[in-house]
């Protein structure tokens, strides 16, 4: 088996950095979306939000940087409105590169760890509902698979990117509560 994935707390600093700069998703434009938001003021202006955004930064010396994560919480209520307000993941990647790695059960590659600490730290949100939220880009079926594989659904929320016009879908996965 592989080294595990390591997880370091991203701080704005970090932007600079060779390997945040060098983040490759690959050249689809929802994985250029992915890379451009870790290496430019999509993260911070995530990071400065009133609701704040943590995100992580997955890896080790043996692999350098494979992967982030990000978690914040939407203006929205779920699943009705005047409820808790969901764990939303506002973006999360893995370098092309690291695709389908390691070799062996999905359980043990590098994007199911991610999601694996995703929802951990969900269950550290008690004062939200306990549910991991995602807007997935309609034509991207890599990651609409891995997410209906790792028990994503859909939900019926939509986002509408004012710059594309692109209508994304929103997947929710309940992660119970507690640590």
């Amino acid at each position: 088996m592989s080294k595990p994935l390591e997880k370091s707390l991203f701080t704005p600093s970090q932007i600079h950095l060779p390997a945040v700069q060098a983040f490759d998703c690959g050249t689809d434009p929802w994985e250029l979306e992915v890379s451009d938001w870790i290496k430019g003021s999509g993260v911070l202006d995530d990071m400065q939000r009133s609701s704040g955004c943590e995100v992580w930064r997955y890896g080790n010396d043996e692999l350098g940087f494979v992967g982030f994560g990000s978690l914040s919480e939407p203006s929205w209520s779920y699943p009705n409105k005047g409820d808790p307000r969901p764990n939303l993941i506002p973006m999360v990647g893995i370098q092309s590169k690291f695709r389908g790695m390691p070799p062996g059960p999905k359980q043990e590659r590098y994007a199911w760890q991610i999601m694996d600490d995703l929802q951990s730290e969900a269950k550290r949100h008690i004062e939200r509902a306990p549910v991991l939220v995602l807007y997935v880009h309609p034509d991207n079926q890599r990651a609409i698979h891995f997410y209906e594989e790792y028990g994503f659904e859909w939900y019926t929320r939509t986002y509408t990117d004012r710059a594309t016009h692109v209508v994304y879908k929103t997947m929710a996965l309940v992660v119970g509560s507690g640590t």
